[in-house]
């Protein structure tokens, strides 16, 4: 049995590597080895056939599109193996993980087996390494929202292809339609103020930029990242007329502190920040952005739900720690904050909630 020395404040503490994780592990490892011979495989395979880089690729997206079929229900059943283990046996949560040495020593023995076999992929080398310096860029999410693989290699491109459908990223897809679905009903409504906060890439805006609106809209962007209110700049081609974009470059504790010059607003929303927060600044945050709403305004806030099967993944792989709540957990905070005419959402996928909040 492995085992490895942890430094703790009180003394060294001696934590083994758990005999059933290792198996699981190890096992996984073998079954990946396998897959990507296959796949290097096919690969040589096909460069000795076919000159033309076009023919390549379609014969190769064709071989993962197979190969997918038949192995990635295996990939959903390690990695649910692996949540239990890491709920049951190390008492994980994504909000205790910086303190929990059992799962730290557990993360790091897994990424020395198996991050090769990952991070040969842009994507997860955008989620595990954070370039911009936070979990769920702009960057990362474009990834998503393309859901298009930049690899060499079918192994690889087969890697991109299982996580970029896992159900947290179908229903980070998914969430551009629903909030086009609530921005267009508050604008049949007659509805002219709206602000995003933490809005990311914006993708909801393109869309409405082709919209037949017949009054004038003001649309705020609000992002602690520069650098993704200007890719919004850099990709926003056409303008609607009816359309005014503000620009805001600032963290919510901005927000708070009313350093923005922002006007009620008839709608608000926040899909990818909350889930960040703890209970104590959710309910500081949604507040404040209740008050700021015009007297018939509505809030919506995303929250991805407890229920997602891909947590396992996002923590051993991606170090991507989101605070996944309940449907009750989100009523809770809506008590908490002294919301009276609210509801609970649910995305198809049921893993995607929404805090729905009329005033």
């Amino acid at each position: 049995m492995l085992s490895v020395v942890v430094e703790n404040t009180s003394a060294k503490k001696l934590i083994k590597i758990d005999p059933f994780f290792k198996k699981k592990v190890d096992v996984f490892r073998r079954y990946l080895y396998k897959i990507k011979w296959e796949c290097d495989k096919h690969d040589n395979q096909l460069c000795n056939v076919f000159d033309g880089k076009e023919i390549i690729e379609q014969k190769s997206s064709i071989f993962v599109e197979q190969l997918s079929k038949k192995i990635f229900q295996n990939f959903d059943d390690h990695f649910n193996c692996l949540w239990t283990i890491l709920v049951n046996s190390f008492n994980f949560t994504e909000i205790n993980y910086k303190n929990n040495d059992a799962y730290k020593i557990h993360k790091e023995y897994y990424q020395r087996q198996l991050l090769d076999f990952f991070i040969g992929c842009n994507f997860l080398q955008q989620v595990l390494y954070k370039p911009l310096g936070y979990a769920g860029d702009y960057k990362m999410l474009n990834f998503i929202y393309n859901s298009k693989s930049t690899n060499s290699g079918s192994f690889f491109n087969l890697i991109d292809l299982y996580t970029m459908n896992i159900l947290i990223s179908q229903a980070v897809r998914l969430r551009k339609n629903y909030i086009l679905e609530k921005i267009r009903g508050c604008l049949d409504k007659g509805n002219q103020s709206f602000l995003s906060v933490a809005c990311s890439s914006a993708p909801e805006v393109f869309s409405l930029m082709s919209d037949k609106i017949t009054h004038s809209v003001e649309y705020c962007l609000m992002d602690s990242d520069n650098k993704a209110i200007q890719c919004i700049k850099d990709n926003l081609s056409m303008l609607n007329p009816s359309f005014t974009l503000k620009y805001y470059n600032n963290n919510i504790s901005d927000l708070i502190r009313n350093k923005l010059d922002l006007t009620a607003m008839d709608m608000i929303y926040s899909i990818g920040l909350f889930d960040y927060l703890k209970d104590g600044l959710f309910v500081k945050t949604a507040k404040y952005l209740f008050d700021i709403l015009n007297d018939e305004g509505v809030l919506v806030i995303g929250n991805v739900s407890s229920a997602n099967p891909s947590r396992a993944y996002m923590a051993l792989i991606g170090e991507w720690y989101v605070i996944h709540r309940t449907e009750d957990d989100l009523r809770d905070i809506a008590l908490r904050c002294g919301f009276k005419n609210y509801r609970v959402e649910r995305d198809s996928t049921g893993i995607q909630l929404y805090l729905v909040v009329n005033k």
